[in-house]
């Protein structure tokens, strides 16, 4: 499944991340145009809310940017995650005898419209959507970068908002797939967070070291480094797995137990092993990791781009009884 990303914005000046939508696709071939950048004042992307408040300062707003060739009409589409592909039409031209395009201001409103349209329908809904959930993710914080033609006369946004689960985080979550398997959900643990001087994350480049586990939280800076892990399941083995994006799916077993120097029995290891063994799955899997049919359109996120001290570890999740998925993010260069 292709997804928009951050990797699309390497020079983003924004710190949050791109809703990654899976792209709506249709047979080819099909009129083809340029994805529409919007910025607002000298900033790259436009506030949704201050769009329908009619307080964006689109300085380009009385430009008609060709959105169709012979429609009145094209259609938006959103594909959150989580959530049922969601679509409205909207007037492409104007209603006059010259039915010129409509003008950028008026094309972002009506995108606004659209997305805020999604947020109605779909607000009271009780199924699980996850870290995506829209009530975690509130409307004001949502700003439209681009909207990318996928299809004859549809059109579908690229948004961006800030970290929900790591608010003070610099950098992308990579957004991996979830490993799922249809009916654990009820015998999950909780997640696994890290902190490391003060900040969400550990990093890698420095729980690698084989020092690192046997370090004082002083040194490592995880105040809680040597504190046991609690986990529900009592096979001492358990699965990391990483769904990197355009990767085959990779996974590597790890123990939760360690043994204890001058005994012979064995303890749940503590929070700094446990990111030290993470770690090495996650430098493992940059080293080994096989592209997947997806790789073409994912190649920005090649694992192999990105230095090893560039990888965070933000938490683990327990995704299936006996596997857990990193939240890993990429730190800002």
């Amino acid at each position: 499944m292709q997804y928009h990303s951050t990797a699309d914005y390497p020079n983003c000046p924004l710190h949050g991340l791109v809703v990654p939508q899976a792209v709506h696709r249709a047979s080819p071939p099909y009129p083809s145009f340029p994805p529409i950048m919007f910025y607002e004042g000298q900033s790259y992307g436009a506030s949704l809310q201050g769009t329908l408040n009619g307080l964006s300062a689109i300085p380009d707003r009385d430009v008609r940017p060709t959105t169709t060739a012979t429609s009145t009409k094209i259609k938006i589409r959103l594909s959150w995650p989580g959530y049922m592909e969601f679509s409205k039409d909207i007037n492409a031209k104007e209603h006059n005898r010259a039915g010129n395009s409509i003008p950028k201001w008026k094309l972002a409103l009506c995108v606004a419209q659209v997305v805020n349209a999604f947020y109605s329908a779909n607000v009271d809904a009780i199924d699980h959507h996850g870290d995506w959930d829209i009530r975690r993710i509130p409307f004001e914080r949502l700003r439209l970068l681009e909207l990318r033609q996928v299809s004859t006369g549809s059109w579908q946004p690229s948004d961006h908002h800030s970290f929900v689960d790591s608010p003070n985080a610099s950098g992308y979550v990579v957004p991996q797939m979830v490993y799922q398997v249809p009916g654990s959900e009820n015998n999950l643990g909780p997640a696994i967070s890290f902190v490391q001087h003060g900040q969400p994350g550990v990093l890698v480049g420095q729980a690698i070291r084989p020092t690192f586990c046997r370090g004082d939280p002083a040194s490592t800076g995880m105040l809680d480094g040597n504190v046991e892990v609690d986990v529900r399941y009592t096979n001492p083995m358990i699965k990391i797995r990483i769904e990197w994006p355009g990767c085959q799916p990779y996974a590597l077993a790890i123990s939760f137990e360690e043994k204890i120097e001058g005994v012979t029995r064995t303890r749940r290891i503590t929070k700094g092993v446990l990111a030290h063994r993470v770690s090495g799955v996650i430098e493992r899997f940059r080293h080994e990791f096989q592209r997947s049919d997806s790789w073409r359109e994912n190649e920005a996120w090649a694992p192999n781009r990105f230095e090893l001290g560039r990888f965070v570890i933000h938490e683990l999740r327990n995704v299936a009884i006996g596997s857990y998925q990193p939240v890993i993010v990429i730190s800002a260069p």
